[in-house]
């Protein structure tokens, strides 16, 4: 969050992922950010160093449409993200596996990926005429949260950094809660055609799941 963070300790979190990926070239690793302000959270990706100010936060937030942003759990009883819409937003966060995880804990049951309040706030965007990508995100603070939401990237050949940033700002992306899915997807005139493949490591059966196709 950028009000625990400064430009010198950012620095410092960008010089130690730098050490990580030379010891592990094949994992894609970014540095963000989630500014936070009293109508929600965001989320900047790849973000220079900053300041934890509040004055550039929103200037991540409203002007600085070369950085790719996204509303972090929108629909909690904290946030407002629900109430206003930010058409500078390039995300929106769909599955946040911290919050489902704390609704599994509390009994609740949901009869539909509809009533996950991030997707009632992503369908609003959409219905409005505002592009954004679909992204999962476990929203972990300790490692025992680590891994319980992710997002899948349709990118061809091998992932980096910078397919990774534009499979989001193409909206090339889909949310899930599980490992081990590949879901392409292309529109062709007024019809739109999907194909899934189960990866070994999923564990899944077809019937586990299903695609549902909104507008």
């Amino acid at each position: 969050h950028n009000h625990n963070m400064t430009a010198e300790s950012f620095r410092a979190q960008m010089a130690e992922t730098e050490e990580v990926r030379g010891r592990h070239p094949g994992l894609v690793i970014l540095n963000n950010s989630e500014m936070t302000f009293l109508i929600g959270h965001f989320h900047v990706f790849d973000p220079g160093p900053i300041t934890g100010s509040i004055a550039e936060a929103y200037a991540y937030l409203y002007d600085r449409h070369d950085r790719l942003t996204m509303a972090n759990h929108p629909g909690l009883p904290t946030d407002e993200w629900n109430k206003r819409i930010i058409p500078t937003i390039s995300a929106i966060e769909v599955v946040n596996g911290s919050v489902l995880n704390e609704a599994r804990r509390q009994g609740r049951e949901l009869g539909s990926i509809f009533e996950v309040p991030a997707v009632g706030t992503y369908v609003r965007y959409l219905r409005l005429g505002i592009p954004v990508a679909a992204l999962g995100n476990s929203d972990g603070h300790s490692l025992d949260e680590l891994g319980t939401g992710f997002t899948g990237f349709h990118i061809e050949g091998t992932p980096d950094k910078e397919k990774v940033l534009e499979a989001i700002r193409s909206r090339a992306t889909f949310a899930t809660t599980t490992t081990g899915i590949d879901l392409s997807w292309k529109q062709d005139g007024a019809s739109l055609h999907w194909s899934v493949v189960l990866l070994p490591e999923a564990g899944l059966a077809a019937e586990d799941f299903a695609v549902e196709v909104y507008n």
